[in-house]
């Protein structure tokens, strides 16, 4: 037998018994000490999902910043927009309250800087941008009081009235405003042109250069004195200091002519001071 294997190794093969084919597991049969877990991918987000578990964002505040309605004393074309705001040795007086109705109108109430009266304004938005706006500005103040010796706040002297258009061209760096009103006094007569602009140069996030140019024109006499009509040029400077919630405007007034109303006659020039808040 074996000198039959060495002298016919293919016959010896051909008697041995042929290998086991491979054996081929199946997740049933097949040994559990070599089963393998297959890998779970974690669940896909359902749409929506996402935004459910994400933490709330609070809108951006869009609401103009603090003050935008004026510069100093000077009314501007944009509104203070929706909601109330204070206003503080102003346009209306010692103190005054401004609400917005809308993104178009603003009104305001004030205590006058002689006290015994009201004063009050208007700002309708004719044309309104996100750079640029036209507005129709209306301002009145009752004086209540019969005191001797103050010319402007008397009764004798009727109401005051203003009212005429604005217009504002502002962005991120600057901002220009003109407007021209007609007004007077009622129980003077007479008619008086203001004419008005004011630019706002941005030096720092909080802190702006404020310059403007004003002219007092008297287009018709208040009384029957023999004399010229009075013209009456003014310029201011200074800056607002402040944020959405709160501006301040300081600075000085320059009567350019020193019979000029307002003017401080031992003084070349007249402090300056405005503010603003944003409730």
């Amino acid at each position: 037998m074996l000198l039959a294997c060495v002298a016919f190794p293919d016959a010896a093969r051909a008697d041995a018994p042929a290998p086991a084919p491979p054996r081929s597991y199946t997740s049933a049969s097949a040994p559990r000490d070599f089963t393998l877990e297959p890998r779970r991918s974690p669940p896909l987000p359902v749409a929506g999902e996402a935004e459910e578990r994400a933490e709330p964002v609070e809108p951006p505040d869009d609401r103009p910043r603090a003050s935008v309605e004026h510069v100093f004393y000077l009314p501007t074309a944009r509104t203070s927009g929706p909601g109330l705001s204070g206003e503080y040795v102003s346009a209306l007086g010692w103190f005054g309250i401004r609400a917005g109705i809308g993104s178009r109108v603003d009104v305001g109430l004030g205590l006058p800087f002689y006290l015994s009266g009201v004063s009050a304004d208007a700002r309708v938005a004719v044309v309104s941008t996100d750079s640029f706006a036209v507005a129709a500005y209306g301002y009145v103040s009752v004086p209540l009081n019969d005191e001797e010796g103050v010319d402007f706040s008397t009764s004798a002297t009727g109401i005051a009235y203003a009212i005429g258009p604005t217009a504002s061209l502002w962005g991120d760096e600057a901002s220009v405003h003109a407007g021209v009103h007609l007004g007077g006094r009622t129980a003077r007569g007479g008619l008086w042109l203001l004419a008005h602009s004011s630019l706002e140069l941005k030096i720092t996030r909080l802190v702006s250069a404020l310059v403007s140019g004003v002219a007092l024109v008297e287009l018709s006499r208040e009384d029957d004195a023999p004399r010229d009509a009075r013209t009456f040029p003014y310029v201011a400077a200074g800056a607002r200091i402040g944020g959405r919630s709160f501006a301040v405007d300081c600075g000085l007034l320059v009567p350019l002519d020193r019979n000029a109303p307002g003017s401080l006659r031992r003084l070349p020039v007249t402090p300056m001071l405005s503010m603003g808040h944003r409730w």
